[in-house]
C-alpha cells in the first residue's frame, strides 16, 4: 500500500473546525476527491481486454482518515507486474520460466511470461500532486462556505 501524507493538511481542519465545520466529513469527502484523482488515472492507464479489470477498480474509505484505491480482480497484480522472466522480478510470482495451460476449447499453450502493464503505480506517480491538491481545496471550500 502507498500512502500520501497532505502537508498543511492539520493547519486547514483547524480552521475548519474554529468555524464551526464537521471536520470528519470533510476530510472524508475532501479524501475521497483525492481518491476520485487516482482512480480515474489507474483506469485511464488500466490495460483493456475484457474492460473487467477496467471497470473493477474503486474507491473506498478505509476509516475516518484513510480512503483507498484498488481491485478485487486476482489477475490485477499479473498485469501490474508481469509474470515469469519478464515480469518485475521484485515480486515472487515472476520466477517461473515458463507455464502450460488449457484454453477453452481444450488447446495446451506455453506461456513465457508478460511484461508488466503498470497501472495502479503510473496512476499513483502521475496524479499525487494532483490528489493532494483536490484534498486541499476540498477543505478549502468548505472554509469558505462557512464563512459566508
Amino acid at each position: 500500500m502507498t500512502e500520501v501524507k497532505v502537508e498543511g493538511l492539520d493547519k486547514l481542519l483547524k480552521k475548519l473546525d474554529k468555524l464551526g465545520g464537521n471536520v470528519e466529513k470533510s476530510t472524508q469527502k475532501a479524501l475521497l476527491c483525492g481518491a476520485a484523482v487516482f482512480e480515474a488515472g489507474a483506469k485511464a492507464y488500466c490495460p483493456i481486454d475484457t474492460g473487467q479489470l477496467q471497470e473493477s477498480i474503486h474507491t473506498q474509505m478505509m476509516d475516518e482518515s484513510a480512503a483507498s484505491v484498488g481491485t478485487n480482480v486476482k489477475h490485477s497484480i499479473f498485469v501490474e507486474f508481469g509474470t515469469g522472466p519478464k515480469g518485475d522480478p521484485s515480486v515472487p510470482h515472476t520466477t517461473k520460466e515458463f507455464w502450460r495451460y488449457k484454453d477453452a476449447e481444450g488447446n495446451w499453450h506455453t506461456s513465457h511470461g508478460q511484461p508488466p502493464q503498470p497501472f495502479m503505480r503510473t496512476a499513483f506517480s502521475e496524479n499525487k500532486d494532483k490528489a493532494v491538491e483536490t484534498v486541499k481545496d476540498s477543505i478549502k471550500d468548505d472554509i469558505e462556505e462557512l464563512m459566508k
